[in-house]
């Protein structure tokens, strides 16, 4: 079977690792080229190259008797698998190792005058793998290292040349462009290098080619972008001495043909290994030695800070190293801040270190000089984004169209990352946001337009979050997130209350659905904070307060915090919606209701739902009317009232279904399931949960929805007696709690639980969960749930032989408004399974307890 196997390995696979092997004989390492030859002999053993080629290694690292037992394996397998003699060749070889012949050859370092460094080079091994195969690859002899200054171009090609000393017979010449005006002092700067002694007379080029024209060399074209876009001597070369490759560093490819770009951005941020230190961390911390010989990054907390200040520095090498020699006075995290204040503290008086490379500042002026009118303006204006942008957002803000964009990528000063998603440096943002005033570039116009665009795309947004094209939508939220916040924290901090007022919905809504809910309610809370104190008689003003009090409240019930959630959206019902528009009153009564019947208060959470569905009737706002069935049928079903629950659920159904509402509809699904859950018909309950995951995934809803779908799963097939598959769902139903925030309902997953280890005996595991239920809904002020953990917990005293302590409990919630059917039916059940006895004790407390929800809660918990 294992020889079957061996022919399906690619003619590639087996290519590379003849390079591999070839690479480390041409630098005299015979284990590691032994190790790859073997590797190629065990992939495919009847290939008779692979044979030869482990022999000729073998022997040259002495090893004589392995070499000539390796040709009596090649001769067997022949024999066996194909009834044939080796190759002639082989034979040959096989005799010059018996004879001793085939001692190897010593070769001696080949001509160089590569400048060695005082530091080691850290990180780079998938460039510098890259770059050694397209110069070990026919037809691949121009190769040019492209990256903004500052990123490590120079530092990388010199290091590939040394590592290629051994492939190159004629030697490894390494010419700095950096005091070359013009191509045409090309030739002459090369002979130089070489030592090659120019005529008196006569023309450099042809005299520099013919000397060239049959050497096997690498020419080293360290920093070539300010020769662009002249180019015709490299070709002329290339073409005309076949043994010559050439690799070029520069901030921007040369655009030839016979060309191989290996793009240079900053070091790796995070672990390639397991266990390994980022290489832009490792950077860091090898530099700051050089000047703190005892500085090392030993607590999480050092790592972590300098793990941020080289995010903040995007990798960038230079940066990482000019960051390095303040490390004896500041921290990281000293360190950081102040480069957001200032890019010009990186900087360096070390007299060895190039003009270009004493600051980041001086780095990016070099880059800035080399730019036409047209391309400062368009870089310049670029600097209003905080992060990522695509093409349409930059036509549209900067006035940049998409050849000048690329034209920018072209000179390394914008990242493309994807198809159409593009970046700066962060570090060169802070730049070209100095230098829009010396562009023509009016920064407060540059800024209105950024946030007019984005008002715009996020009330789009938010029309495509209530239609089939929901998860574009949010897809499209989550990847210009960081423009849209910086666009609300541009309104806020200018008392825009007019963009802030059509920022509001959508950024509520990205949350709700998205399940970001520590998120939105932080934001929330934190725009809150300022407008408090400002002057609400503004129309602006306090239409902002309230529609930003009424998405907060329900957020803070997300959140567990029932009590700001009543609070607040109490105050917009009360106060605010002559402020809001028909849809976000509704919204807010709505809500509330929801609020109210979780904190046990029905008969308010029935007028408002109520008095949600008279204003739904009398305005066509269909999206807040099929929210509003949801939210209904969803009380009416806890309520006991099934047949009502069913057709207000249904009703909401039905509008979410025409109008495709796929979020609503993924909702009002998992209300249906709860429905058939209190019918007992619990493998229907099952179906109607597991549908809507389906939908929520559809829209890109990982967390929220999940969160109490798997709940109640686990629900469903405890009542089944499948307690694995409850456990399964139970732990799944706690991860995505934790992901979104949605803590709300965290009582619910604790009764869950509790009813899991009741079923499986497992008392101390159930008593625990109770405990955690109860506190978690007193927090919470959640007394509808609240009555049906202490039903459980009843059940926990009798099957552990404490009858009068259940019985107290079961005639507290039986007493209680609070309580809902499933409550009410739970504790039925114990009295009739229980018999007799338990009733005689429940009878006893009539009129003689305490009706105090303090007291039973505290009788409840031990």
């Amino acid at each position: 079977m294992a020889r079957c196997q061996a022919r399906l390995f690619s003619p590639k696979a087996l290519t590379v690792l003849e390079h591999l092997a070839d690479y480390h004989l041409k630098r005299h390492e015979y284990q590691k080229a032994i190790t790859y030859a073997r590797r190629l002999v065990s992939m495919d053993e009847w290939r008779e190259e692979s044979h030869v080629l482990l022999m000729r290694l073998l022997s040259q690292d002495s090893q004589r008797s392995a070499a000539l037992k390796q040709y009596q394996k090649c001769c067997l397998i022949l024999h066996e698998e194909f009834g044939v003699e080796p190759q002639p060749e082989t034979v040959q070889l096989y005799q010059k190792i018996f004879d001793n012949q085939f001692p190897g050859e010593e070769q001696s370092v080949p001509l160089n005058n590569l400048p060695s460094f005082g530091t080691t080079f850290v990180g780079r091994q998938k460039e510098i793998l890259q770059t050694i195969e397209y110069l070990q690859t026919k037809n691949r002899r121009m190769v040019t290292i492209v990256g903004p200054g500052g990123v490590g171009k120079t530092r990388l090609a010199l290091h590939v040349g040394q590592d290629q000393l051994f492939a190159f017979k004629d030697g490894v010449y390494w010419i700095s462009l950096d005091a070359v005006e013009t191509s045409n002092a090309l030739p002459g700067n090369i002979a130089n290098a070489l030592g090659i002694e120019l005529p008196a007379k006569g023309d450099a080029q042809t005299h520099v080619l013919n000397f060239l024209r049959h050497r096997d060399i690498l020419l080293i074209l360290d920093n070539y972008e300010h020769l662009l876009p002249e180019s015709s001597f490299i070709t002329t070369l290339l073409k005309h001495a076949s043994g010559v490759s050439v690799l070029v560093t520069s901030r921007e490819a040369l655009h030839l043909q016979v060309e191989w770009v290996v793009e240079l951005s900053g070091l790796p941020l995070i672990e390639e290994k397991e266990g390994e230190i980022p290489a832009a961390v490792l950077l860091l911390e090898q530099r700051a030695r050089r000047i703190e010989p005892q500085f090392q990054i030993s607590t999480k907390k050092e790592y972590q800070e300098a793990l941020h200040l080289c995010e903040i520095l995007d990798g960038l090498p230079l940066g990482i190293e000019l960051a390095a020699s303040l490390l004896k006075n500041y921290t990281s995290a000293e360190i950081a801040e102040l480069i957001l204040q200032d890019i010009n503290i990186l900087s360096s008086t070390l007299r060895d270190v190039p003009l270009r490379h004493r600051s980041l500042w001086v780095v990016f002026e070099h880059s800035w000089n080399f730019l036409k009118q047209e391309e400062m303006q368009a870089l310049a204006s670029l600097g209003v984004f905080p992060g990522r942008f695509n093409a349409k957002s930059a036509k549209e803000i900067c006035i940049i169209p998409p050849e000048l964009l690329e034209e920018l990528c072209r000179k390394s000063l914008v990242r493309q990352f994807a198809k159409d998603m593009y970046a700066l440096h962060p570090l060169l943002r802070q730049y070209t946001r100095r230098k829009q005033s010396s562009a023509g570039i009016t920064e407060s116009e540059i800024n209105q337009k950024f946030q007019t665009y984005y008002v715009n795309c996020a009330q789009k947004w938010e029309q495509d979050m209530k239609s089939e094209r929901v998860q574009k939508a949010l897809d499209d939220i989550s990847h210009d997130w960081f423009n849209l916040t910086t666009c609300w924290n541009m309104a806020l901090s200018g008392k825009d209350f007019e963009k802030l007022n059509m920022l509001t919905p959508p950024f509520f809504w990205f949350f709700e659905i998205k399940g970001k809910i520590y998120e939105g309610e932080a934001l929330f809370r934190s725009a809150l904070d300022e407008v408090r104190t400002l002057n609400k008689e503004d129309e602006q003003v306090r239409k902002f307060y309230y529609r930003l009090m009424t998405y907060y409240g329900w957020l803070s019930f997300r959140r567990g915090q029932t009590d700001t959630a009543g609070s607040s959206l109490g105050e917009v019902v009360e106060h605010g919606l002559d402020s809001l528009s028909i849809a976000e009153q509704v919204f807010a009564t709505n809500h509330l209701g929801s609020v109210y019947y979780e904190t046990g208060q029905k008969t308010k959470a029935h007028e408002m739902h109520q008095k949600a569905i008279r204003l739904c009737e009398n305005n066509q706002v269909l999206w807040e009317e099929a929210l509003t069935y949801n939210h209904y049928g969803s009380m009416l079903s806890m309520d006991g009232n099934l047949d009502l629950a069913a057709q207000i659920l249904q009703n909401g159904s039905r509008i979410a279904e025409a109008n495709q509402f796929i979020w609503i509809t993924a909702s009002i699904l998992s209300n249906l399931a709860v429905l058939a859950y209190f019918q007992q018909d619990y493998q229907t309950a099952i179906d109607l949960f597991l549908l809507s995951n389906e939908k929520s995934a559809q829209y890109g809803d990982l967390h929220r929805s999940p969160s109490v779908n798997h709940n109640n799963l686990a629900e469903c097939y405890a009542m089944l007696g499948q307690l694995d598959k409850a456990s399964k769902h139970l732990e799944e139903a706690l991860r995505h709690f934790s992901e979104c925030g949605n803590v709300v309902f965290l009582p619910y997953v604790y009764n869950t639980l509790a009813v899991i280890h009741l079923q499986a005996k497992e008392y101390s595991e159930a008593r625990k969960a109770l405990n955690d239920g109860i506190k978690s809904a007193v927090e919470n002020q959640m007394y509808t749930v609240l009555n049906n953990l202490l039903i459980d917990n009843a059940k926990y005293f009798l099957l552990t032989g404490r009858k009068q302590q259940a019985a107290k409990i079961i005639y507290y919630v039986a007493q209680s408004p609070d309580t809902i059917k499933e409550g009410q039916d739970k504790a039925d059940q114990l009295l009739k399974e229980f018999g007799e006895d338990l009733h005689k004790e429940v009878a006893l407390l009539a009129g003689q307890a305490p009706h105090n929800k303090r007291y039973w809660i505290l009788s409840s918990i031990e």
